[in-house]
C-alpha cells in the first residue's frame, strides 16, 4: 500500500507542474540507452573476466578435472594490460594553460598553478591512470568530478572519482567522443543503504519511509540475463548469511538523470568586447543594455555594436531517482553554467563512430583482440602437459609372463631405483621410448607469442629492446616510434586529459577563493609578477651632486586582486584568454631536455643557466638555491667590471 500512494503522488505531481521531468521519461530514456549499450556489457564483462585471469569455462575445467588434468591459465592478456598501463604511468603529463595573448600570460600562469594545484588535492594522476586502464581493458573508462562540502562547508574539495563504464548510460543519439551532442546522460549507483540516501536527501526522511522497492529492474524490463552491476555470487552469499542470521539489510538503487532542458533566455552580445550575458526575462536585459549605452555615451560611442538575441538555451539539470519510480530532486546541475555539458570525463580507447547493427563492436579495448589468442594459448599449453605426463611412464613391451610380479611392476615400475625380476629364459623386457613433444606445438608457441605483441601493439622499439648501448635520447627517440602502433589510443586519452583540463578550468572559481589562490602562488611568485617601486623621498647625494630617488617596493594588491579574480571569475576566461593543453611530466622527458640544454650550451649557443637547472630533477629547494648563487656570482662579477 505504501508504494501505490507514493506512485500515485509522483504522478500527480509530475502531471501537475508543466516541464517537471516524470519518472516515465527518466525510465524511458534510461531503457533506451541500456538497450543500446545491453551487447557492449557482455562482452566488456567478458574482457574483464579475461583480464583478471578467469579464462575458463566452468564445464572445460569440470571435464579436466574428472580426468585428472589440471587447467593451466598463462595470462599475457594482464601482463601486456599493465606494460600499456605502465608506459602511460611513465609518460604522465601536467595541465598547462597556455595565454591566448601577450597580455594573457600572467593569467594563463596563475590557472597553471590552480590546475596542478586540483590534481594534487584530487590525486587526479592516478584517477587518470585508473580510468586509462579501465578503457584499454574494455574500452571505456569514465571519471566523475564533484564538489565534496564535508570539511569545507562554504566552498568545498573537488574530487576525482573514477566510476565503472556498466554503470553510465549515454543518449545512443549522440555522436560526439565525449557524448555532449547527446540530450541526456545517466548513472546508476547500485545497493545505496538507509543511511546514505538520508545524507542526499536530509529533508525527505518521510518520503523514504514510505517506499517501498527501491531497485532498478533493468533486465527483466528487456528480457534480458546481461546485468548491469548485479549480484555475484559473493554478493549472494553474504545477502543469505545475513538473513539466516535475522538482519535484514534493505538496499536501494539511485538513478541521476542529466538531461538538457530548453530555457527561454534573452542574450546580451557585445560584438565588440565579445562578452555575453544571459538574462532570464526581458527587463533584466533592457537595463544591462541601457547600462552599456550610458557607459557608450559618456565614451562618445554607438549602440551598434550591442544586441539583444532571444534564444531557447539548453541548460543542464539533475533529476534524482530511487528505484523505478521515485522522484526525489530535479534541480540545475551544480556545473552549469561555468560548464555546459554533462559532468562526466569518458576514455574510450578504440572507438568508431559508424551506423552499423553490432554496436558492441564499436568500442574496444586491447582484450577483446587477444582473447581467442589467449584461449588457444591456455588449451594448447594444458594439453602439452598431459602429453608429457602422460608419456613420463610409457610402459614396457614385453613377452607373455616375463616379469616375476607383475603387479609390482604396474605400481612402482616407473620408480627410481626400483628392482624388477624377469624370467631369464624369455627376451629382456624393453622400456616403450615416449613420442617426444611435437615441434609443431613449440612453433605455435612462437607464433602465439609475437601474435600477442601485435595485437597489443607491442614491438622492439616500444620496449626499447637493443643489444647495443644507447643514449637516453636514443632509448627515448626509438620509444616513440614504437608508440606508432598504440598512437591512435594515447591521442584519445590526451583528448580525454583535454576535456578534464577545460573542466576543471571552468570551475575554478567553485574550489578557489582569492585568498585561498594567493596561498597557491606563494610570495615568491606575487613578488616576481605584482611588485611596484614607488618614490617616497628625492634627495641631492652630497658625493655626487645629483638628485636620488628612494624606492619603496611593495605588492600591488589591486591588481593581483583583479587578476585573480579574472581567472576565477571571468566565464570567458577559458573561451579567449587561455587554452588548456599538456605538458612534459615524465623524468624521462626531463632528463632528456636537461641533456639536450646541455649540449646546446656547450655549443656556446647563449642559454642561461637558469634554464638549465629548472630542467633537472633536483629538488625545488636545491633548484633556487644554485640560481640564488648564479645570480650573486653574476652581480660580483658585474659590479668588478663597473
Amino acid at each position: 500500500m505504501p508504494d501505490q500512494q507514493i506512485e500515485i503522488s509522483n504522478n500527480q505531481t509530475d502531471s501537475s507542474k508543466k516541464g517537471e521531468i516524470t519518472s516515465k521519461k527518466i525510465m524511458e530514456d534510461l531503457l533506451r540507452a541500456y538497450r543500446k549499450k545491453q551487447k557492449w556489457i557482455k562482452a566488456a564483462t567478458k574482457d574483464f573476466e579475461m583480464f583478471l585471469g578467469k579464462q575458463w569455462n566452468d564445464e572445460d575445467i569440470r571435464r579436466l578435472e574428472e580426468i585428472g588434468v589440471k587447467a593451466l591459465t598463462i595470462n599475457k592478456i594482464q601482463a601486456n594490460i599493465f606494460l600499456l598501463s605502465g608506459i602511460q604511468r611513465q609518460n604522465r603529463s601536467d595541465f598547462v594553460a597556455f595565454p591566448e595573448g601577450e597580455e594573457d600570460g600572467i593569467s594563463a600562469e596563475i590557472a597553471t598553478k590552480l590546475l596542478k594545484n586540483l590534481m594534487k588535492q584530487t590525486m587526479g594522476e592516478h584517477r587518470l591512470s585508473e580510468e586509462f586502464e579501465d578503457g584499454i581493458i574494455c574500452g571505456e573508462g569514465w571519471l566523475e568530478p564533484h564538489i565534496d562540502y564535508t570539511y569545507d562547508l562554504v566552498h568545498g574539495e573537488m574530487k576525482l572519482k573514477k566510476i565503472s563504464a556498466f554503470c553510465i548510460f549515454a543518449d545512443p543519439k549522440s555522436e560526439e567522443y565525449d557524448g555532449s551532442d547527446g540530450r541526456y546522460m545517466i548513472k546508476i549507483k547500485k545497493d545505496l543503504s538507509r543511511d546514505q540516501l538520508d545524507e542526499l536527501f536530509p529533508d525527505k526522511f518521510k518520503e523514504l519511509d514510505m517506499i517501498g522497492n527501491g531497485k532498478v529492474d533493468l533486465e527483466n524490463s528487456l528480457g534480458s540475463d546481461v546485468k548491469v552491476d548485479g549480484e555475484g555470487d559473493y554478493e549472494t552469499a553474504e545477502k543469505n548469511l545475513l538473513e539466516n542470521e535475522g538482519f535484514e539489510e534493505k538496499t536501494y538503487d539511485l538513478i541521476e538523470y542529466y538531461y538538457k532542458k530548453p530555457v527561454k533566455k534573452f542574450v546580451v552580445i557585445d560584438l565588440e568586447s565579445g562578452n555575453i550575458e544571459e538574462f532570464k526575462n526581458k527587463k533584466e536585459a533592457n537595463e544591462a543594455i541601457n547600462a552599456i549605452e550610458d557607459q557608450l555615451n559618456q565614451s562618445g560611442l554607438s549602440m551598434d555594436q550591442v544586441r539583444l538575441v532571444e534564444r531557447m538555451i539548453p541548460e543542464i539539470w539533475i533529476a534524482r531517482m530511487i528505484g523505478n519510480k521515485h522522484v526525489m530532486s530535479d534541480e540545475i546541475s551544480w556545473t552549469y553554467p561555468r560548464w555546459r555539458g554533462f559532468p562526466f570525463i569518458p576514455f574510450k580507447a578504440h572507438w568508431i563512430n559508424v551506423d552499423i547493427k553490432d554496436t558492441d563492436l564499436l568500442t574496444q579495448g586491447y582484450v577483446r583482440s587477444g582473447i581467442d589468442l589467449q584461449i588457444e594459448l591456455n588449451k594448447r599449453r594444458t594439453q602439452e602437459l598431459r602429453h608429457l605426463n602422460q608419456s613420463a611412464n610409457s610402459g614396457w613391451l614385453i613377452a607373455e609372463d616375463s616379469w616375476s610380479d607383475r603387479k609390482l611392476v604396474e605400481d612402482f615400475g616407473s620408480t627410481p631405483g626400483i628392482t624388477l625380476e624377469y624370467d631369464p629364459n624369455l627376451p629382456k623386457p624393453e622400456r616403450i621410448n615416449p613420442t617426444p613433444l611435437s615441434q609443431g606445438h613449440a612453433q605455435l608457441a612462437a607464433e602465439n607469442t609475437q601474435d600477442m605483441k601485435e595485437v597489443f601493439g607491442i614491438n622492439s622499439d616500444l620496449l626499447s629492446t637493443s643489444e647495443s648501448s644507447q643514449s637516453g635520447r636514443a632509448i627515448r627517440l626509438r620509444q616513440q616510434q614504437g608508440f606508432t602502433m598504440i598512437q591512435k589510443v594515447l591521442d584519445n586519452f590526451s583528448l580525454t586529459k583535454k576535456i578534464l583540463g577545460r573542466f576543471l578550468l571552468s570551475t575554478l572559481g567553485e574550489v578557489y577563493t582569492i585568498e585561498k589562490t594567493k596561498k597557491v602562488l606563494g610570495e615568491a611568485f606575487i613578488q616576481q609578477n605584482f611588485t611596484v617601486e614607488n618614490v617616497v623621498d628625492n634627495h641631492m647625494d652630497e658625493e655626487s651632486g645629483q638628485m636620488v630617488n628612494d624606492v619603496e617596493k611593495s605588492i600591488d594588491e589591486e591588481a593581483l586582486e583583479s587578476t585573480i579574480a579574472q581567472v576565477l571569475d571571468d566565464t570567458q576566461f577559458g573561451k579567449f584568454d587561455v587554452n588548456v593543453g599538456e605538458g612534459e611530466n615524465s623524468e624521462t622527458t626531463r632528463i632528456s631536455n636537461f641533456l639536450m640544454l646541455k649540449d646546446l650550451a656547450e655549443l656556446n649557443i647563449p642559454i642561461p643557466p637558469g634554464i638549465i637547472i629548472e630542467e633537472s630533477l633536483l629538488s625545488s629547494g636545491s633548484k633556487e638555491k644554485i640560481k640564488a648563487s648564479i645570480e650573486r656570482a653574476q652581480n660580483v662579477q658585474q659590479g668588478q667590471v663597473q
